[in-house]
C-alpha cells in the first residue's frame, strides 16, 4: 500500500537533479501527533456477534495511553519515509489496532503511514513554493523525502519542519568535499533559495513592530551619534542574509504567479524586515551589510565602521537611515545631520 516512490535515496535525488540541469528548467505532523492523541484502542471479543470489552480484558490487555502513543509514533513516524525493504514487520499491530473484514491491522497501520507521509510532504511544498518551481514537483518531493527521513519532525508544530533543510542539503551535496571555487553554482543557488524562504517565513510569522509608534525618537534627528558608545538593538523582525544570486526576486516572481528563469549567480546582500504585516526585502551594498551585521551583533559604531571598512561619516548616515526605517533602535545619542536614503527597497510579499 506504500507509494512506489515513497522516498528516494540521496544519491538518486542528486543524480536526478544533476540530469535535470541539462533540461529546460536547468537549475531545476511532527506526527502533529494527531494520530497518537486521537487513537482509539479497540480490544474486542465476540459475544453474540458483537464486539464487547470486559473489565477483565481491559485490566489485562489495554496498555496505558502514553505507551500506546509511543507505539504509534514509532510505528508510523520513524518508518514513514523508509524504503519498503527497511520497514520492519508491524509487530504488535494486531494487539493495538482492530482490523476489519477487508483490512488487517497491519494494512490499517499502513494507511496511517501513507497519510502521515502525505501531510509532511504537503507541508514542505507549502514552506518552499519557489524551490518546488525551481526543481519541479517530482524532484522536489525526492529531496523533501530524503530530508524528512534524516530529520523527522521533533516539534509540536510543523512550522519548524524545514529548519534544518539548508544544512542538510549542504551536507549531502555531491561536491561538498571540493574547493568552493570548484563547486556547482546551481547547488549554491538552490541552497540559498531554501535559506531565503525560511528567513522570509520567520519574518512573516514572527514578532514585529506593528502597533508601536511609526516614527523613531525625535532625538535621533537632532543629535550626534556617539561613535564610541552608540549601540543598536535590531527589530525582532529583522534578518540579514548573504546569498549567491537574487533569489529574493525569483521568490517574488513565483509568489505573483509567474514562472521566471532560474536565478543567475550574482551575489546579493539582503535585509528582510516586516512593515504593516508585509515582508520587505532590501538589497544593500557589501560595506553597508558588513556594518549592519557588526552593529546587530553588539559592536559600537566606530568598531563596526572599522571592521566594515566604512568611513565614520558614512556609517552615521547609514545608521540614521536604518533607524528611520525602524530596522534598529540606537542608544547613546549626543548635532543634527542631513539624512539621505542609503539603499533601495523592494517589496517581496505577494
Amino acid at each position: 500500500m506504500r507509494p512506489a516512490r515513497a522516498c528516494a535515496r540521496p544519491t538518486r535525488a542528486w543524480a536526478r537533479s544533476t540530469r535535470a540541469r541539462a533540461g529546460p528548467t536547468c537549475v531545476r505532523a511532527s506526527l502533529a501527533w494527531a494520530c497518537a492523541t486521537s487513537l482509539s484502542l479497540r480490544f474486542h471479543s465476540r459475544a453474540r456477534g458483537r464486539c464487547a470489552v470486559t473489565r477483565a480484558s481491559l485490566a489485562v490487555s489495554v496498555p496505558a495511553l502514553e505507551a500506546a502513543q509511543h507505539w504509534l509514533q514509532n510505528a508510523v513516524a520513524i518508518t514513514a519515509f523508509a524504503e519498503p525493504a527497511e520497514i520492519p514487520p508491524a509487530a504488535g499491530a494486531a494487539g493495538m489496532l482492530a482490523g476489519s473484514a477487508r483490512l488487517t491491522a497491519e494494512q490499517c497501520l499502513d494507511i496511517y503511514r501513507i497519510d502521515y507521509q502525505a501531510r509532511l510532504l504537503e507541508t514542505m511544498r507549502h514552506q518552499h513554493p519557489s524551490l518546488r518551481v525551481l526543481l519541479g514537483d517530482e524532484l522536489f518531493d525526492d529531496f523533501a523525502a530524503d530530508y524528512l527521513r534524516s530529520h523527522p519532525p521533533r516539534s509540536y508544530t510543523l512550522a519548524r519542519l524545514d529548519e534544518d533543510l539548508a544544512d542538510h542539503l549542504s551536507a549531502q551535496r555531491p561536491d561538498r568535499d571540493a574547493p568552493p571555487a570548484q563547486r556547482e553554482a546551481w547547488i549554491d543557488v538552490m541552497i540559498d533559495l531554501v535559506r531565503y524562504e525560511h528567513a522570509f517565513a520567520q519574518v512573516a510569522d514572527g514578532p514585529g513592530l506593528e502597533g508601536l509608534p511609526d516614527r523613531p525618537p525625535p532625538a535621533l534627528a537632532q543629535h550626534h551619534i556617539d561613535t564610541g558608545k552608540a549601540r543598536v538593538t535590531p527589530a525582532p523582525c529583522l534578518r540579514l542574509l548573504n546569498v549567491c544570486a537574487p533569489v529574493h526576486s525569483y521568490h517574488t516572481d513565483v509568489g505573483q504567479g509567474r514562472r521566471p528563469a532560474p536565478p543567475v549567480p550574482d551575489p546579493a546582500h539582503l535585509v528582510l524586515f516586516r512593515h504593516d504585516y508585509r515582508v520587505l526585502t532590501t538589497a544593500i551594498t557589501p560595506g553597508a551589510f558588513a556594518l549592519l551585521d557588526a552593529l546587530t551583533q553588539g559592536a559600537a559604531l566606530a568598531d563596526a565602521a572599522e571592521a566594515a571598512c566604512v568611513a565614520l561619516a558614512e556609517a552615521r548616515h547609514h545608521l540614521r537611515h536604518w533607524a528611520a526605517q525602524r530596522w534598529v533602535r540606537v542608544s547613546h545619542l549626543t548635532d543634527q545631520h542631513t539624512l539621505r536614503p542609503a539603499c533601495t527597497r523592494q517589496e517581496t510579499s505577494p
